[in-house]
């Protein structure tokens, strides 16, 4: 154990825990240090250091000494042999919970291919959130030390680590608003992944905060002095737009760095009411000159993850813009620690009921993968809620709702409540009628139109929401139903649309096509397909198209293999156009690219599945490797001087002056065409130039390379 790191983090806790939980954490500092005491990280570091780097940045975010504990105790069950069961009785079953949480999230079948693995990782960590927001938020702590110490792990670890950030880890601490850790992530992942732009932007950064410090301390100083002489308490900080940030915003507006002047900019922090923000608002556009377009009030409609500011962009000292933020000391804290900061496990781990109601979405999320098998598809359902930007929209009281992008009137009357959207029959916005596939747009003011005699919903609903609470309900109310019901519905449905794409279902499906639609989609009995079609599990449109596509796959096999029953084929050359391709009766010819044969040389046909005949030389490499003659067929050239063809040439001859022009000259003087030429030279002073030229023979290459030996130098001239 070490006092001295153990003295620096009791120091840090005194400043907001009680002794009792500051105990607590003393005793897991004990535990965790002498469990892992023997071991080291690929750094060569010991082993504990990481832990405690992981509670030392929850310490940071003024986390409870429970999570602090189970921070310091995070991987002992995993890689040691402490178990849960000395946990419980050690520390208690709150503190092993979370640590049973964390240790979950990783133990994972590695008989799952890779992605399968990195879904079912992310499913675990997901329902982990939804029971115990802290061990996410450990997580995020876990990842963020991990990115800072990973040039210490292979190149395709640390790839894969800091795809895995920016994909999941990043954009779900944005959602829960833990903004402090989000984006130290962000930039860690984005200099992984792509060292030099990250180096680029940093030194690009640090020079125009050189450029921009003094006129940054007027405007903070002068600031300062505007709350001070109003009678308002708080404080003003100097800010820098994060770098992964920059990036992104380069990359979505093609903008270079010089162009953008939200590098840097100001965040009043006030001791007051929101309402006061507003006043100082006012303040501040007394003093600068607003631009205008660019003020936004998250107060009034606030983020999805609770954040709350007035951002307003100026005219500051010498006529240089500045933008400034304007948030209350609570508002800073939700800013900054998201749900850290709404920390709300009381006395006897009860939660507060307000801020279960903040994370329902998430809530709704697990409540749609515990019917899913595909982690697949949990993870698009995860993009879509949480990934995507974000609509507001209002509803006929005037209370601001948010949904993702691409929302629609559907899924705003699921998130009111299921019996609207059970019984939706029209939607308004703004006033006007707009169908129910309509895509929201910020600031639509929404009405649902009901009706007590709809008892459910649309199937075809599922084709266009976009939220997981809206595809689940609907969902669940056709699985409530009768499995004979739902049978009985999919057979009409599935029958309807096959009757549409002009298949023969007059008397039903016929045992050939049934048997057919069965093994396309590998469901075991028809009964099945119809309670899948019926319940959306499956669509029948796409059962058409795997039909639709079966069929043109047996016809062009068909057609290919009706050349079969010739003795041969007599090809015209003047019928086949430079790039090879020929459709002869009805078949279509190519040029095998291995060996390119001309005419004139004994060639074969190979009959190709759906992809007409291949002409190769005959003494082909390929052709050697064909495990089924039958396909196999004597082909005869017509030479017709009208017609040409590529004819690959490696010429192979000492360096020097001149060589290339001699070598083009006698091609030329021959009647051909040079289509693409590569030139080469190797340690032995050799050029070794590789051509694509185009020929009416074999007979005519085969004069030229003769000619081309005659060159002085010439080693060696192959035609393949």
């Amino acid at each position: 154990m070490n006092p001295a790191r153990l003295n620096q983090l009791s120091e840090k806790l005194k400043k907001y825990l009680s002794d009792e939980e500051i105990n607590l954490v003393q005793k897991a500092f004990t535990i965790a240090s002498s469990a892992h005491q023997e071991q080291k990280r690929a750094s060569g570091e010991d082993y504990f250091d990481h832990p405690f780097s992981v509670a030392e940045t929850l310490t940071d975010l003024k986390m409870s000494g429970a999570a602090i504990s189970a921070a310091l105790l995070h991987d002992v069950v995993e890689d040691t042999s402490i178990s849960l069961s000395y946990l419980r009785k050690e520390m208690g079953e709150e503190i092993a919970s979370i640590v049973e949480g964390l240790t979950k999230i990783e133990a994972l079948d590695l008989s799952f291919p890779k992605k399968s693995r990195y879904l079912e990782n992310i499913r675990k960590l997901l329902i982990s959130l939804s029971k115990d927001i802290r061990v996410v938020v450990i997580k995020f702590a876990d990842r963020l030390h991990n990115l800072q110490t990973i040039k210490h792990l292979d190149l395709s670890k640390q790839k894969r680590i800091a795809e895995e950030t920016l994909e999941i880890y990043a954009p779900l601490a944005h959602r829960l608003g833990v903004y402090q850790l989000k984006w130290q992530m962000e930039d860690m992942a984005f200099k992984t992944l792509n060292p030099r732009e990250y180096e680029e932007i940093s030194q690009k950064v640090a020079n125009k905060r050189i450029e921009r410090e003094t006129l940054l301390l007027e405007a903070q100083s002068k600031l300062k002095k505007i709350l001070d002489s109003s009678g308002y308490k708080g404080e003003v900080q100097a800010r820098a737009k994060h770098f992964y940030s920059i990036y992104k915003k380069m990359m979505r507006e093609s903008k270079d760095i010089e162009g953008m002047y939200d590098l840097f900019g100001l965040r009043a922090i006030i001791d007051g009411k929101p309402s006061d923000c507003y006043n100082v608002l006012g303040l501040i556009h007394s003093e600068w000159q607003p631009i205008p377009q660019r003020f936004k009030d998250f107060i009034a409609e606030r983020k999805s993850n609770d954040y709350q500011s007035l951002h307003t962009t100026v005219i500051g000292p010498k006529g240089e813009p500045i933008e400034i933020q304007i948030r209350t000391y609570d508002m800073h804290k939700i800013a900054e620690y998201g749900v850290a900061a709404h920390w709300v496990y009381k006395e006897g781990g009860k939660s507060d009921k307000e801020f279960s109601q903040k994370i329902g979405w998430l809530r709704e999320l697990i409540d749609w993968q515990k019917d899913l098998v595909s982690s697949q598809d949990f993870y698009e359902g995860l993009k879509s809620d949480i990934f995507q930007e974000e609509v507001i929209v209002l509803t006929p009281k005037g209370d601001l709702l948010s949904l993702p992008n691409g929302s629609t009137p559907v899924d705003f009357a699921y998130k009111i409540h299921t019996d609207i959207g059970h019984q939706c029959i029209g939607a308004r916005v703004d006033g006007k009628m707009v169908a129910l596939d309509y895509q929201l747009k910020t600031g639509d003011r929404v009405e649902i139109m009901t009706s007590d005699r709809i008892k459910g919903p649309s199937r075809h609903w599922l084709d266009f929401v976009v939220t997981t609470s809206a595809k689940s309900k609907i969902q669940q109310w056709f699985r409530k139903r009768s499995r004979e019901e739902l049978v009985k519905e999919g057979r009409l449905l599935l029958e309807k649309e096959l009757k549409k794409a002009s298949f023969d279902v007059e008397m039903g499906l016929s045992l050939e096509l049934t048997n057919k639609i069965l093994k396309l989609t590998k469901i075991r009995s028809i009964d099945d397909l119809y309670h899948q079609v019926a319940s959306g599990a499956i669509n029948a449109i796409e059962i058409i198209v795997l039909l639709k596509k079966e069929e043109e796959k047996k016809k062009k096999e068909e057609e290919s293999s009706k050349v079969l029953a010739q003795d041969g084929l007599l090809i015209k050359t003047d019928l086949i156009d430079s790039s090879g391709t020929l459709l002869l009766d009805g078949v279509l010819l190519r040029l095998a690219r291995c060996c390119m044969p001309l005419p004139g040389e004994p060639s074969v046909g190979y009959v190709t599945k759906g992809k007409g005949i291949s002409l190769h030389r005959k003494n082909c490499i390929n052709m050697r490797k064909i495990q089924d003659p039958s396909r196999m067929m004597p082909v005869k050239w017509e030479i017709q001087a009208s017609s040409s063809y590529p004819a690959r040439i490696i010429v192979t001859a000492y360096d020097r002056p001149g060589l290339v022009a001699l070598i083009t000259q006698i091609i030329a003087q021959r009647g051909l065409n040079i289509r693409q030429m590569k030139v080469n030279t190797t340690s032995t002073k050799k050029a070794r130039f590789n051509m694509e030229i185009s020929s009416i023979s074999q007979q005519q290459v085969e004069v030229l390379i003769a000619e081309l030996y005659r060159i002085e130098g010439v080693v060696e001239v192959n035609r393949i």
